[in-house]
Order: C-alpha cells, then structure tokens, then sequence
C-alpha cells in the first residue's frame, strides 16, 4: 500500500508538470510613443544665404571705439601674428620679381624695356613693411603702385599681342604657300620667328607684374586682418577705386575682393 501510494503521487506530480511549465503568459501591452513633431524652419535656412546675412551684418556694424594703445592699432599685433605669413608671401614675390628680371628685351624694344624697369622699380619697393613709419602709410601706396604698374602692363600686352596677332596670320599664309608647292625662303621664316620673339619677350615681363599684384594684394590681406582700423579704412576706400577696373588675372580679382571685404569689418 505504501509503495503504491508512493507510485500514485509520482504519477500525479509528473502529469501535473508539463501543465505548470505551460502556463500561458500574460501579454504585455506596449503604448505607441507619441509623434514629436520636429522644427525644420531653420534646417531649411540657405547657408548662403545665412552667411550673407551675418557679412552684411558685420560689414554694416557702427564704427568700433578703438583703443589707440592696443595691439592692434600699434601695428604690434599684425608684426607678431602675422610676421610668417607676410615673409611666405614676400619670398614668393622675390621669386616672381626675379624671374621677371630675368626676361632680356631687346634693343629694338627700347622703350618697353625701360617701362618694364620701370615697373620693377615700383613692385619691389612696396611692402607692409617692419616699421611704424612704413606700415602707416603701406595701404595707400599700395593702391597708388597698382595704379600705376597695371596701366603700363596691360598696354604693353595689348601692343604685343596685336603684333603676334598680325605676325601669325602671315606665317599662315607662308604655310598654305608652301603646302600648295609654293617656295618660302628660310630667311622669311628666320624673320618671322624674329618678330615671334621680340614682342613675346616684353608681354611674358608684363604678365609677370599681373601674378605680382596678387602676391602684394596676399599682403594687404593680412593689414587689413590685423592692422588698424585707420589702415583698413584707407584699403577698404582705394582698392574699391582700384577694383572698378577688373584684374586680368583671376586669382588676384578674387584676392582684391576678399581684401576689400576684409577691411570693412574690425573684429
């Protein structure tokens, strides 16, 4: 009977086991989060646009109260924080002085070898300079020296380029000739390159003085980012003078635009 009894209530808990392990769960209700609505007015803003806006701003902002002890209108501060980039930029311009000395213009160019001199003088006696005295008045010799070189310059160019113009339509005509059976004499070949020469020579001096300018606006960037207000308010003034007249060379337009919106805002 005992173990009979003992073989019942084994049955009994074995059976009942798989029903406990099977218990069925209570489902868990989850609650959909709520929809956050996002604001994308200003996701939406043209940077642009936005960036227009804040130069604007700048540039428009009344005149600041200047400190005349302070670093910046002592020149102090464009020496110290800028003294690496104006020595970069005026090694680079040493350089393009040099290769435009370089350049032998012929006697029968006479008068444009001693334009082109002339213009050498100019580009190499301006800096930012080291000294209180020089930097004072940097910013209108500056534009004074643009004015005077590019006129020069870009005359000299436009002279020697008609005479290639010219001299290349002949030596057209001269290869038609001898394509078609005709005779030309290596003498008028030894004459037309020549001629090619002579005018190339003071056109490659002059395109040198365009590259130049660029490397002196490189400068004036710098006085206008560090240097007085006084020097700003002279380059913000005559460098728009000299931008009524569009620079040949792309990269020195856009170096002029950026030096004269450069200037017109202090911090």
């Amino acid at each position: 009977m005992k173990l009979t009894h003992a073989l019942t209530m084994t049955l009994t808990l074995s059976l009942a086991a798989p029903l406990i392990g099977c218990e069925t769960k209570p489902k868990v209700q989850y609650k959909k989060a709520a929809k956050v609505e996002i604001d994308n007015s200003e996701l939406d803003d043209d940077p642009v646009a936005l960036a227009k806006e804040r130069q604007a701003a700048r540039e428009n902002a009344p005149e600041p109260t200047l400190d005349p002890k302070s670093p910046r209108e002592t020149f102090e501060l464009l020496y110290k924080n800028g003294k690496k980039r104006i020595a970069s930029i005026q090694r680079e311009r040493y350089d393009l002085l040099t290769e435009m000395k370089r350049v032998k213009i012929g006697a029968e160019n006479q008068a444009y070898k001693a334009t082109v001199s002339q213009m050498i003088s100019k580009l190499e006696g301006w800096t930012v300079g080291r000294s209180a005295a020089t930097t004072e008045k940097a910013a209108a010799e500056l534009c004074s020296t643009i004015t005077s070189v590019r006129g020069d310059a870009e005359r000299i160019i436009s002279e020697g380029q008609a005479q290639l113009t010219t001299i290349d339509a002949e030596i057209k005509v001269n290869e038609e000739k001898q394509e078609a059976g005709g005779t030309v004499y290596q003498k008028t070949w030894d004459r037309l390159e020549g001629e090619r020469s002579r005018w190339s020579k003071p056109i490659r001096a002059a395109k040198f003085t365009r590259m130049i300018i660029k490397s002196m606006l490189d400068e004036a960037y710098v006085l206008a980012e560090l240097g007085p207000r006084r020097s700003q308010l002279v380059l913000r003034d005559c460098l728009t003078q000299v931008a009524a007249t569009p620079m040949k060379l792309e990269l020195a337009q856009k170096i002029l635009d950026k030096t004269i919106k450069r200037a017109k805002w202090y911090r």
